[in-house]
């Protein structure tokens, strides 16, 4: 009825709630296209994001497009070669949900993002490695291994990024282009599982492994820096702060603000 929304509004609306939508009001402000191209210069640290998603994009695609081509190396037929993929995927799925939880819970990505870029290297270096014709389980294994650190990756980075680009203009342009430059990674992965390295796909096992690798290294080189340069940040006027310490509102000149405080560094 009117009366039975009007009530619910009427408690879901608090002064607190109010005061959101007032400061929303006040900060909307027009996206600004052609600026919004220089933006990018003005962050110092797109690079290395855009490094890390080449480094995600090559073993995701991998997994994402090939997996049934790596599971077909342990020698079944082509519909049990198909039932076989299923499992990897599920668990994958159950990673993505436990992986982005346990990211959200501790206000960490770096961490997570390299801990899954190299379950997935490691995954793509047993493959390498390992005869699975004569060693089935193992193989099979890393294909589990190959699903549960691919899936998540980019979802990861994307909110990592964003959570340290607080202007939506640098958001509207930097999304887009990273998640791009990612997905063009896809040309490698295609390219590098070819009919003649078939069945093994050594090559490509080894390219891949060494995308994860270098991944896992530079992001953790990264969060280690964001956790020194907010130690930096604290000392010079004696207070320790936290990202979430800050309101957004005080952070209208970005990483230059006083109260600037990295999100998603190593703990």
């Amino acid at each position: 009825s009117t009366h039975g929304a009007w009530r619910y509004c009427r408690d879901y609306c608090t002064s607190k709630v109010s005061c959101y939508g007032i400061f929303l009001d006040r900060e909307r402000k027009p996206l600004r296209i052609i600026a919004s191209h220089r933006i990018p210069l003005q962050d110092r640290l797109w690079p290395v994001y855009m490094t890390i998603g080449f480094c995600t994009g090559v073993p995701l695609f991998s997994v994402s497009n090939f997996l049934s081509q790596i599971v077909a190396r342990l020698g079944f037929d082509t519909v049990k070669t198909n039932l076989y993929t299923v499992a990897p995927n599920v668990v994958g799925a159950f990673c993505v949900v436990c992986v982005a939880f346990s990211s959200d819970y501790w206000g960490d990505r770096s961490c997570h993002l390299a801990a899954c870029l190299g379950t997935t290297a490691i995954g793509f270096v047993v493959l390498a490695c390992v005869d699975v014709t004569q060693h089935l389980q193992v193989g099979y294994f890393a294909c589990f291994l190959l699903c549960a650190g691919g899936f998540i990756t980019s979802p990861l980075l994307s909110t990592w990024y964003n959570n340290n680009t607080p202007d939506e203009n640098l958001r509207a342009v930097l999304t887009p282009v990273m998640v791009a430059t990612a997905n063009s990674m896809g040309l490698v992965a295609a390219n590098i599982f070819t009919e003649q390295s078939a069945p093994r796909y050594e090559l490509a096992s080894i390219i891949c492994a060494c995308f994860g690798f270098a991944g896992s290294a530079i992001t953790l080189a990264l969060g280690v820096w964001m956790k020194w340069d907010n130690a930096r940040r604290d000392r010079e006027p004696g207070v320790v702060l936290r990202a979430g310490d800050v309101a957004t509102s005080e952070l209208k000149e970005g990483q230059k603000s006083p109260g600037w405080r990295w999100m998603g560094g190593v703990p």
